[in-house]
Order: C-alpha cells, then structure tokens, then sequence
C-alpha cells in the first residue's frame, strides 16, 4: 500500500484550508525536488526518528566516509534523506572518463576510473555526490614496514608506470577544485568522488540496519507517494 493511501497524506478536505495548503506544499515538494524521478530513496519517519545519527555513522564506519546527512526535504511527517535517489535518468553519469556506471540491478556507483575532477558532483542536481580526498593514516613503522611499503608503492615496476592510490586509504573531507594541472595525474587521483550505492556487494544497507527505531527505511518514489502524473493531477484538484 503506498504512503498516500495508507497514511491519507495530501488528501486534505476542501474544508481543511491549512491541511490542504500544506498538502499542496508538499506536492510542490515531491515535484519540484525531483524525488518521484528517482527509482530509490532513503525515508525517514520523523515520528520515530531519534536524531541519534548512528545511520550516519553506519555509513562512515562501512565506507569510510559518510555517503549521506539523515536532514533533507521534509514533506508531513517524514524527511527524504540526502543521499543519492538512483535517478532514472543520471545527468551524473555523462563522465568522460566512465568514473560513474549503473549496474544490471539499477545501482548507480562510482568506478576505479573516477579521478575526483568534481563535474559529476556540479552536475547532480540534488547535491547528493561529494569529492573527497584520500589520505594515508601517519604512523611509526619498522624498517621492515618501511621496506615493504616503498614497494607496495610501485618501487621495482616499470619506469614510468604510475600506481594507484591503495583501497585502504581513507577518505577524509576535502574541498572541490576542478582546475586541476594538465600534468598532475597524481595530485588528481588524490581525489575521488563519493555517493551512496545502496551499499552494492553488501548484504544489506548500513543506514537502515544501524537505525534503533526503525525510522530509516529505503522506498520507491513512484509507488510510495505515486508517480509524477498521478501528483500534478491532485495538485490541479
């Protein structure tokens, strides 16, 4: 059953002057943001909701990085999380270097090919796609550690081949800036763009296992409020 239906939402009587206001704001809303055109959504019943942000941490504790902030459109009683909707059609994935795909099961993720230009980033919409930079955590190493880091580095390969930075870098915040050098490969892939993917290869999804109230929950826009049709008729009601 959708959240229209179930919870009578934007269904106000003509009589009900506020509610149907507020109703009508939160078509707007739904319209206007973009949600329904997206095929997934992370939904959070503020009923319920106990702004803990332990889906928050989930998130950075699984990736490294936090890949959404809970606060986001508020339509009733529940927000729409900031975090990537998988639209139907991503103006994100027009990427000339193939940094973002879609997988067979609709996921829209980012690939080892991204280099953290950022155009993807200024092109979403709906900010949900940050850049961040890969940083080495600092420690004291033996000789032997030292010794056998300057070769995972590449030392011993072919002159001139360059190695990417190793997957179990961190990610830490970092500020976006597109005008890279032409002859920087290295300083570019120092990096990377980061979104949610629904947590692909996972079993399942960090947010809405951590969340102790049940208040975070993944939906489909077109069958939890109704598709964009079905909203603009209400609205013209």
């Amino acid at each position: 059953e959708s959240f229209i239906g179930s919870m009578e939402f934007l269904r106000a009587a003509p009589a009900q002057s506020y509610a149907d206001a507020e109703a009508r704001a939160g078509l707007r809303a739904l319209v206007g943001g973009g949600v329904v055109e997206g095929t997934e959504v992370l939904v959070i019943d503020l009923d319920k909701c106990v702004h803990c942000d332990k889906c928050e941490d989930a998130c950075a504790r699984r990736h490294g990085h936090s890949r959404m902030n809970r606060k986001g459109m508020v339509v009733g009683n529940i927000s729409i999380a900031t975090a990537c909707r998988q639209c139907q059609d991503p103006v994100c994935m027009l990427c000339s270097r193939a940094g973002i795909a879609r997988m067979p099961s609709g996921e829209v993720y980012i690939t080892e090919s991204c280099i953290g230009c950022g155009i993807c980033a200024e092109r979403c919409p709906y900010d949900n796609i940050s850049i961040v930079s890969l940083e080495q955590e600092v420690e004291e190493r033996t000789t032997w550690q030292r010794f056998a880091q300057f070769f995972s580095k590449g030392a011993g390969k072919e002159l001139g081949k360059r190695m990417l930075p190793m997957a179990s870098m961190k990610a830490a915040a970092g500020p976006l800036n597109i005008q890279q050098p032409l002859d920087a490969f290295g300083e570019i892939r120092k990096k990377v763009a980061i979104k949610c993917d629904l947590c692909a290869g996972y079993n399942n999804q960090a947010c809405v296992q951590a969340c102790p109230t049940g208040a975070a929950f993944r939906a489909q826009p077109a069958q939890f409020f109704g598709s964009t049709e079905e909203i603009l008729q209400r609205r013209a009601q």
